[in-house]
């Protein structure tokens, strides 16, 4: 794809830090797909909307937004800290509720006494991601009595 010898060049070589970038290892095609837009229909990532129940179980992140979304939904709301987090009392139901392929919660909770939703990081990156949702709502009716709706 490009001359070896063109990486040996000390200059070259300067300007990259000593760091052999990730696109070297790309062959022809690989190089040349990667510089043109991705293709609507032919991307890596596709969002689908059609998908059934047992393919949306398949999905990690999907199936915990929606035990997430589902647990707001039946009361008032998720209950925050005054910094912006789930309390604890939602982060230790979460943690009973998410199943997280590779999540070891004994070990990743091993060395704290209590779990604050930075420390379980399903619940934070799923956290995060519904609130980058349109479709969600919030509720910050005051700093000190939030909800996550």
């Amino acid at each position: 794809m490009i001359p070896r010898d063109l990486l040996q060049n000390p200059a070259v070589r300067n300007w990259l830090g000593g760091i052999e970038p990730a696109w070297t290892l790309l062959d022809q095609t690989s190089f040349h797909a990667l510089r043109k837009p991705p293709a609507p229909r032919d991307g890596a990532i596709r969002l689908a909307s059609d998908l059934t129940p047992e393919e949306i179980s398949q999905s990690a992140v999907t199936r915990n937004a929606l035990i997430l979304l589902h647990t707001a939904s039946v009361g008032p709301g998720l209950k925050l800290t005054a910094t912006g987090n789930l309390s604890r009392q939602v982060v230790a139901e979460m943690c009973e509720l998410f199943t997280w392929p590779g999540f070891d919660k004994a070990e990743a909770f091993r060395l704290h006494k209590v779990v604050n939703e930075p420390d379980f990081l399903p619940l934070f990156l799923v956290r995060h991601l519904v609130e980058a949702s349109p479709q969600r709502r919030g509720n910050a009716a005051s700093p000190r009595k939030r909800s996550y709706q």
